[in-house]
């Protein structure tokens, strides 16, 4: 007598039970007006059935249709003893529509909907005497002395699943006597550390009988029949999206543990900061996570994007199975903010705020500098950010170069790869308050006249946008545009901009008399020079001495007698 048996997951957890009770047999009309009976028609004849619970305007159904039809023709041309039944849940079908699916997806079987007595021939796999039953589409095999051999909902990966059915057909063949080995049906489910199910893992049976099954999205999975007393190694893999759930504010968690501020106080924590596999949570695990975030990288370099505990189990017999786990660790996800169906793109988090960056418009001609100074005024109350700048690559180019003030901002905390396309990543963090209201200055070339308001955006196209303040809440961005300085009947203009000479020339058209301050100071606000000068009617040149100035960005800004006439930002090489 072939001895069946199941592991069913309870609370996370795997128990053996002896599935003993058949399939009930039933009776239904088919589309095609053909009465046929489970056991007489099938089972008795020596045949396995393969049973499918859908409905019509199932999308799952509808997504896994092409495989059953594959799958069907596949049995057909190899002359297998089975035969497949599609049993409509769903009282709205009627022969029309069940029809035109069938022709749709060229499904050469048996269907039956309410009209032909489907829900009394489904209930049994609905109410609970299988199992739990998740929805449609369901896959029932039953062998020809009635045994269920298999019953999956379907969901995720096709492909795998049409493997596992298949695999239940051809147990289903094996002659039915006292020397039939003993076989097992193994389901359960994988959670992550918060309890949420994860799906899309690969769960790999290498033994024996060796199978790939996959999670669904709630972390249930399901194999075909395996041999009961064989040894097996089970061993878990996924290794997509590395970038799900690792943002900035995992590197001020990180850098926090490092510096001995807030240390990890979980095993979890550590094999999630490790993301070197060095053994240990050091500064090479903030280098690898900031060039995942910024794009610069799509994978860890040494590790999968998750790891499980346990890594691997080892079998002996599968009648000897205790109860086991799978917990999913998100490598680089301190917060637990992974998605674990992995699908974060285009979601929103919960912010606590709004971190608004704002821009000086300007209006630039062909062939201009044009420096983009991002400011915020609330910058010392932010701990860390993350974003991608947008432009128009067809209006400006940009240079790789960065000038900021900032406190730990360096060239590795951007992204110039993209520029050709018209973006910028950039993520940065700091453990104290900063001064500056400035976070840096981008040069670019104009190719064509523009204004900065049209050609320049904030998005999450590279790297998605977020703000930390240094209660480590989550604020939202915002981008605002500041008018640019009213225009006076003085015109004003500096060169040469770019210098590398010790000299520059301030160039006045003016149409009054009057005496000028002019202000020289750096991105920190610090005074570099001062003098005042008295500016007569029509064109002049003033000259300033740059000889003692370094290398840097600074702010040319000149002062009449009632008001301020022009503010320019200069670069000196």
């Amino acid at each position: 007598m072939r001895l069946q048996l199941t592991l069913c997951m309870l609370f996370m957890a795997f128990h053996f039970s002896l599935v003993a009770q058949k399939a009930p047999d039933f009776m239904v009309v088919t589309t095609d007006n053909k009465t046929i009976s489970l056991y007489d028609d099938f089972l008795n004849k020596g045949q396995a059935v393969v049973i499918e619970l859908f409905f019509v305007d199932c999308p799952p159904c509808r997504t896994f249709a092409p495989f059953m039809s594959t799958l069907h023709k596949k049995m057909v041309a190899e002359e297998v003893a089975v035969d497949f039944i599609s049993l409509s849940v769903m009282s709205n079908d009627n022969d029309e529509t069940v029809n035109e699916f069938k022709s749709m997806f060229e499904h050469d079987w048996h269907f039956a909907h309410s009209g032909g007595s489907s829900f009394g021939a489904a209930e049994p796999y609905k109410d609970g005497t299988y199992g739990t039953y998740f929805g449609t589409p369901t896959i029932i095999v039953i062998a020809p002395d009635g045994t269920v051999n298999y019953i999956k909902r379907i969901f995720g990966n096709n492909s795998a699943y049409v493997d596992s059915i298949e695999a239940a057909i051809m147990d289903a063949q094996i002659a039915m006597n006292d020397t039939a080995p003993a076989t097992a049906i193994v389901s359960g489910g994988i959670s992550t550390i918060s309890g949420s199910g994860l799906g899309g893992v690969s769960v790999k049976f290498t033994g024996a009988v060796d199978t790939t099954i996959i999670s669904d999205n709630d972390g249930n999975f399901q194999t075909g029949s395996l041999l009961a007393d064989e040894n097996y190694t089970v061993s878990l893999e996924k290794d997509t999206d590395a970038v799900n759930g690792v943002t900035t504010l995992d590197i001020v968690l990180v850098s926090k543990h490092i510096l001995g501020i807030d240390t990890f106080t979980t095993t979890y924590q550590h094999i999630a900061g490790d993301v070197n596999r060095s053994g240990t949570v050091t500064t090479f695990d903030i280098i690898q996570m900031r060039q995942l975030i910024l794009g610069i990288n799509d994978s860890f370099a040494n590790s999968p994007a998750w790891v499980f505990d346990p890594s691997e189990i080892a079998i002996s017999s599968l009648s000897e199975l205790g109860s086991l786990s799978f917990t999913g660790i998100k490598i680089g996800d301190l917060n637990g903010s992974a998605n674990p169906t992995g699908l974060w793109e285009g979601e929103e988090r919960s912010s606590n705020g709004v971190f608004t960056l704002s821009i000086t418009d300007q209006e630039f001609e062909a062939g201009e500098t044009v420096l983009l100074t991002l400011n915020a005024r609330d910058l010392p109350k932010i701990k860390g950010y993350q974003f991608s700048l947008g432009f128009d690559p067809a209006t400006l180019a940009l240079n790789e170069v960065v000038e900021s003030d900032l406190n730990q901002l360096y060239g590795s905390h951007f992204n110039f790869r993209f520029k050709e396309a018209g973006l910028l990543s950039t993520s940065w963090n700091v453990g104290k308050e900063q001064l500056s209201n400035s976070l840096f200055i981008l040069p670019f070339t104009a190719k064509k006249a523009g204004t900065l308001s049209e050609v320049i955006t904030i998005n999450s196209k590279l790297t998605k946008m977020e703000a930390i303040d240094f209660e480590e809440q989550l604020l939202a961005i915002a981008l605002a545009f500041e008018p640019k300085i009213a225009s006076t009947e003085n015109e004003i203009s500096l060169f040469p901009n770019p210098s590398k000479t010790t000299e520059i020339s301030l160039a006045f058209t003016s149409e009054k008399a009057e005496k000028v301050e002019i202000i020289i100071v750096n991105l920190a606000g610090q005074l570099i020079a001062q003098s005042s000068h008295q500016v007569e009617v029509g064109e002049q040149l003033v000259r300033l001495s740059t000889a003692d100035w370094p290398t840097g960005i600074y702010r040319v800004t000149v002062v009449g007698q009632e008001k301020r006439l022009k503010s320019i930002q200069m670069i000196k090489h």
